[in-house]
């Protein structure tokens, strides 16, 4: 065989191969293809609930997912602080992001048949639409169901909460960009006549459960809304329903649920997944604006807590997480970048309920506290402005000198004492707010008293309580935030929704005004050389600054506020007072850009942090609209910062003391330069860093006050002590 006729057979005999390992995989049944290993997912909204309404009651069924499953607190808030409505908050679920509609009705109905079913549509969806590219530009209207039709998802929706009026909002979870959802059912044939119910019906649960199954095994994405609930909430709202009749209301309506879910269940096949959810809360204050959720797949029957990145907290997620969720645990789809919130997860806990159940109370008992905390922080304050800066104005005051060092010590000590008595306090019950705030009380007016004998042991007192607060602070940011977010000061108001970090606005302004106050002071005690002082100044801001990066919980303008701190502190020690303005502008300008790299860099390697996203939405659908909603919101907030007291006028009048001091004190401020040069520095270095922090935190106020204090206190008690300041009185300035 010649060596032509060898290659060509060998040629053949390949190619013949090739074509045979084509047809065998063309050949594999469809299913097989299909199999994908993916779960459908199919959520029952039971709105208008809390969660002690799963706890009350004969409610087997519920137990029994509870038990199995994963149970949380779903945070329902839409954009707007003031006004809520039902559309609101089945939009907010939908697009992925806070929304607000000043509409009360979706005219939604059931369109040409679709198999057992038919196809639905939301009919005023082009009014909808205008009203979310006027107010949400970036955000695209029915995101769930986009999301869904551009993976080759069907979407479906059954069931009805009409009262006298239309009540399909639900319908908004589930529609895509054109208002459209694949299949379902919300007509009045869901309804079933019964004189008990409120409005003179309720579902009709045979009829739903026939529905659902249709929709479960034709769809991949089922929402199966049981309006009694809601119905019951309507009736309380609007024929005032109360007492023994909205009890026996509610538990009729929730008794019919968990028949309906038994039966469901039933029915439910492995390969699917089930979430329980309540969009609107029974009422729209307190701790009722968090419902409960459950997350149950009969596959993997393990009791769990649920958890979410948007909240840091345990047993807490937020309605934005709900379209990441069906796309990246329940469907096993990476879901478009323009969803805000984050995948909701379980972690183990046999005793789920308590254990959220606890939870709440927490969230309550904080909430309460904070108020006490601040109302303390601010009497504080306001006393010691007046104790140790009054005198220098030429009036009298009766106070005692101690006095005012003493608040002084109190207002930096309140920081530490609220840390330790929160962290230790472990049982939540009724009167346990009480004992924790008068413990709070004792001990902050404790240390004043201890630490304010003399101007010496002022200062080393309130260096020591600044250095206890930053060490605390840190030392829980960088490992896992588990101690502070479950303090007053480090609690971010739950119940008015966002998106939350692991220390907020308080926290860091205490953090970074006591780091630098500390750190000054201990190098204005111990005399070293300039070299070394800088090299300890820069060794200490490196676990401050990474405490105050997005990863270990902090926001953009955190680290912002940080870096830039640091950085003013080392020209501080380098430079001769004051600080060039030139170089201020020059390092904030650096650190800027430097957290505009590490956003891209995010963006394209990291875990999607809120900058890494917001720095890829606008890489994706271009800067400028989405640069100016991002913008126009954070403006917004920082307005509204602006008006609310008491921080407004707190940071107004700290700011004026310290000029006040600078521009008009000049003798005296000569005189504390001379005998603490360092220490002064440090006050240069707040009231920058302060102000960094002000500007590029949307409720920065807050930060920048408390920040200041470390400056203004200290100062404070420097004025109050003769031998450095001679110009306190009418008489004194006349010697002068």
């Amino acid at each position: 065989m010649s060596l032509k006729i060898f290659c060509n057979r060998s040629i053949r005999a390949l190619l013949l191969c090739i074509t045979v390992l084509v047809v065998l995989a063309a050949a594999q049944p469809p299913a097989a293809e299909a199999d994908t290993g993916r779960k459908k997912a199919v959520v029952l909204i039971v709105d208008n609930i809390a969660l002690q309404d799963l706890s009350e009651g004969d409610l087997p069924n519920f137990r029994k997912i509870i038990d199995s499953g994963g149970l949380g607190l779903m945070n329902t808030r839409v954009q707007s602080y003031t006004g809520r409505n039902r559309a609101s908050a089945y939009l907010s679920i939908g697009m992925g992001v806070r929304t607000y509609l000043d509409t009360a009705e979706i005219a939604a109905k059931n369109g040409k048949p679709f198999g057992p079913l038919y196809e639905v549509t939301v009919e005023n969806t082009a009014d909808l639409k205008k009203v979310i590219s006027r107010d949400f530009p970036n955000y695209v209207f029915g995101q769930i169901g986009e999301t869904a039709r551009q993976h080759g998802f069907r979407t479906a929706i059954v069931g009805n909460a009409d009262t006298d009026r239309k009540m399909r909002e639900s319908t908004l979870l589930a529609i895509d960009n054109k208002g459209k959802i694949t299949c379902g059912n919300v007509s009045d044939d869901l309804l079933l006549k019964d004189e008990k119910a409120p409005w003179g019906h309720r579902t009709n649960t045979d009829r739903l459960l026939k529905d659902a199954i249709a929709a479960m095994e034709i769809s991949d994405l089922v929402f199966i809304d049981f309006g009694d609930t809601a119905r019951v909430y309507e009736a309380q709202q609007r024929l005032g329903l109360e007492g023994d009749e909205l009890r026996k209301a509610k538990l009729r309506a929730l008794t019919n649920a968990d028949t309906f879910l038994g039966e469901f269940l039933g029915g439910m096949d492995d390969s699917t997944v089930l979430a329980v959810i309540s969009p609107s809360p029974p009422d729209y204050k307190g701790s009722s604006t968090l419902t409960p959720i459950i997350i149950y797949d009969r596959t993997t029957p393990v009791s769990a807590v649920l958890v979410s990145d948007t909240t840091k907290r345990t047993g807490l997620a937020a309605n934005i997480d709900i379209g990441p969720t069906l796309f990246n645990r329940l469907a096993f789809v990476e879901p478009a970048s323009v969803f805000v919130g984050e995948e909701i997860t379980a972690l183990a806990d046999n005793d789920n309920m308590n254990t959220v159940s606890g939870s709440l109370s927490r969230f309550i008992h904080l909430n309460r506290s904070r108020y006490v905390v601040h109302g303390l922080y601010t009497f504080l304050l306001v006393f010691s402005l007046s104790a140790l800066f009054l005198p220098m104005t030429g009036r009298k005051v009766l106070l005692n000198p101690r006095a005012g060092r003493a608040a002084a010590v109190m207002v930096l000590a309140l920081p530490i004492t609220v840390f330790v008595v929160y962290t230790l306090s472990k049982d939540l019950f009724a009167v346990r707010y009480y004992i924790d705030a008068m413990l709070t009380i004792i001990i902050t007016a404790v240390l004043g008293i201890v630490f304010s004998k003399n101007t010496g042991r002022t200062l080393a007192g309130m260096a020591v309580l600044s250095l206890a607060a930053a060490v605390f602070l840190v030392t829980d940011l960088l490992t896992g935030y588990r101690y502070v977010i479950n303090t007053p000061l480090g609690f971010d108001n739950v119940f008015m929704g966002g998106r939350y970090y692991g220390i907020n606005n308080d926290c860091m302004g205490i953090l970074l005004g006591s780091a630098v106050f500390a750190l000054f002071y201990m190098l204005e005690k111990f005399k070293i050389g300039r070299y070394l002082r800088l090299f300890l100044v820069f060794c200490a801001f490196i676990p401050v600054i990474l405490s105050q990066v997005p990863g270990n919980g902090s926001n953009v303008g955190g680290t912002i506020a940080a870096m830039s701190t640091a950085i003013i502190a080392l020209l501080a020690l380098v430079s001769h007072y004051p600080v060039k303005k030139r170089r201020l502008f020059l390092a904030v300008i650096i650190v800027f850009l430097l957290e505009l790299f590490i956003a891209y860099l995010d963006y394209l390697f990291g875990e999607q942090t809120h900058a890494g996203k917001v720095m890829g939405t606008l890489i994706l659908q271009g800067v400028g609209s989405k640069f100016l909603e991002v913008l126009i919101s954070k403006l917004t907030l920082f307005a509204i910062t602006l008006a609310l007291p008491p921080w407004n006028a707190l940071f107004a009048i700290q700011l004026y003391i310290y000029y006040f001091v600078i521009n008009k004190q000049a003798f005296g401020i000569s005189r504390v330069k001379e005998h603490f040069p360092i220490l002064f520095r440090a006050f240069e270095v707040i009231l920058y860093g302060g102000i960094i922090a002000f500007l590029f935190n949307d409720t920065g106020l807050i930060a920048t006050g408390l920040m200041f204090t470390y400056m203004t206190m200290p100062m404070g008690v420097l004025a109050a002590e003769n031998e450095i300041f001679r110009v306190y009185t009418c008489k004194q300035k006349q010697r002068i």
